[in-house]
């Protein structure tokens, strides 16, 4: 067993490989006396210690002799208020304190300051700790680190050299550069793949001869990271060069060419992605190109965004929404309206409402913008008058844009006129009484998402609903929202009301729901 002072406050304990029970009952009599020695004589005063750290790296297994004295430990700490954590525990240890139903008693943690280099960049060997590794050795790149980097880039093991290479690059190791450039051209596919990504991050120029050579390589990853780092070091000529792959019959590689158009972002990048654009039929690549063409500030594609509104398909509507509300298209606010009024695609109406609600209650643009308002309200009072007539996935979108108009009708009262704030309370009320109606219609889904949207702009009005509706609506799905109102409420009052519906509720999820609020 060794130990030290982490810093002021943090203890930290190192068992051996074979844990001796002493040790264990060491550990404890120590935090009782407040004091702890070791062999070597090192000694430790618990007096500011609120925090002890057991290294279980070197060890590989525990007896249930050894679980009862961690247990032990952890029952010491608690009552001399120090935080026990368990750092550095192996997949076959976590087995057993699973095994053990100890895992939610004990916290566990990574500590890898307990490691050497060496053991550390053993952990490119485990899939699921490499990457890990790897941001960790690149933000602690101290000289020690960096001279086994530096080692392991030249080695001849592909797993050991592909992590290393990454965590050069992540280091930005610029003395590393020509070796990554010459391991572009290594036998093994994942050390190509990565070196062709690094060499991008560190700017190398040289190496785009031998990116323009991978880029038609039959390996999708290869490919895909060629064509990004030439984005990432863009010339003159650059989208013609990589614009060929658009003919490629995997639709990937047509979506990778798309994004690196968009980080190039010259004029030649933006005619040759409006041109794909129109004869793409794939609808992942066609919405990856949308996604492209928003890195480009040219005020005209904001008319593409709002045609691809009418696109067949639902990945090409959501990311011509997302576009119109990234570049700000307040000026197609009436357009996107006649549109949804007009339009028989329900999920373009869907995308739409979605749309307006960011672009037509948006109180940053109020500010600087007072006649931003009128046009805003007209758009209200549109949205209210067409509800009934759509499809119930874009209600349920209309009830959630009905709040985002409430909280901007809000802002706006405290800087207009004083006759404008009359208006803005008679409209005020116009959408709680019409949140409330909602709050009795047919559909379960409307009447659920109406209260909370209700609780979240007149939490007590909404309260007096939750409670009616708990007693009263044949839906669990609704009962279970309004069970969950009444429960987030501060110093709850409704606890008796709670405990006594609880005694006929029928729903298992409703009477969970209940249970936990009554037990908090």
């Amino acid at each position: 067993m060794q130990f030290n002072v982490v810093n002021d406050n943090v203890l930290k304990i190192v068992l051996t490989s074979k844990v001796d029970v002493d040790d264990l009952e060491k550990i404890a009599n120590s935090i009782k006396e407040g004091y702890l020695y070791d062999s070597k004589g090192s000694y430790v005063d618990f007096k500011n210690i609120n925090c002890i750290k057991l290294d279980l790296k070197n060890v590989g297994y525990l007896y249930s002799k050894h679980l009862s004295w961690l247990i032990n430990i952890k029952k010491i700490c608690s009552i001399n208020k120090i935080k026990l954590t368990l750092i550095n525990v192996s997949d076959e240890l976590m087995q057993l304190f699973t095994i053990a139903d100890l895992t939610t008693y004990f916290t566990f943690e990574e500590d890898y300051t307990s490691y050497n280099t060496r053991e550390l960049v053993n952990f490119f060997y485990d899939p699921e700790k490499a990457n890990l590794m790897v941001d960790y050795l690149s933000k602690n790149y101290t000289e020690d680190v960096k001279e086994e980097i530096h080692r392991l880039v030249k080695c001849d093991d592909p797993i050991l050299k592909e992590y290393a290479i990454l965590t050069a690059g992540k280091a930005y190791d610029y003395g590393l550069v020509d070796e990554i450039r010459k391991a572009l051209e290594d036998e093994a596919i994942p050390v190509v793949t990565t070196s062709a990504l690094v060499v991008g991050w560190l700017n190398d120029i040289k190496s785009k001869d031998i990116l323009y050579k991978l880029i038609e390589s039959d390996v999708y990853d290869i490919v895909e990271a060629a064509v990004t780092s030439i984005a990432l070091m863009p010339e003159k000529g650059d989208a013609e060069r990589i614009s060929f792959l658009f003919k490629n019959e995997d639709h990937r590689i047509r979506a990778v060419v798309a994004y690196a158009l968009g980080l190039i972002n010259d004029d030649e990048s933006y005619l040759i992605l409006l041109q794909q654009y129109r004869n793409e039929k794939n609808p992942f690549v066609r919405s990856n190109i949308l996604k492209a063409l928003t890195f480009f500030k040219k005020d005209e594609l904001k008319d593409v965004f709002v045609e691809a509104l009418n696109d067949k398909t639902v990945e090409v509507q959501e990311v011509a929404a997302s576009a119109l509300m990234r570049v700000k298209a307040y000026d197609k606010i009436d357009i996107l309206l006649e549109k949804l009024k007009k339009s028989e695609n329900t999920w373009a109406k869907y995308y739409i409402v979605k749309t307006l609600a960011e672009l037509a209650f948006d109180g940053r643009v109020l500010v600087e913008d007072h006649d931003y308002y009128n046009k805003s309200i007209e758009c209200l009072n549109s949205l209210i008058d067409i509800f009934n007539d759509q499809p119930l996935h874009v209600k349920l979108v209309f009830v959630q844009t009905f709040a985002k108009a409430i909280q901007y009708l809000d802002n706006a009262k405290n800087m207009l006129l004083e006759k404008d704030k009359e208006k803005i309370d008679t409209l005020k009320y116009n959408i709680y009484n019409f949140l409330k109606e909602l709050i009795k219609d047919e559909n379960e889904d409307i009447r659920k998402e109406a209260l909370e949207v209700f609780f979240s702009i007149s939490s007590q009005e909404a309260e007096k609903e939750a409670v009616g509706l708990l007693e009263n609506d044949p839906s669990w799905i609704v009962r279970l929202k309004a069970a969950q109102i009444l429960g987030s409420i501060p110093q709850n009052p409704y606890k008796d009301m709670l405990k006594m519906h609880m005694k006929k509720e029928k729903n298992k999820y409703v009477i969970g729901e209940i249970r936990e609020i009554l037990n908090d």
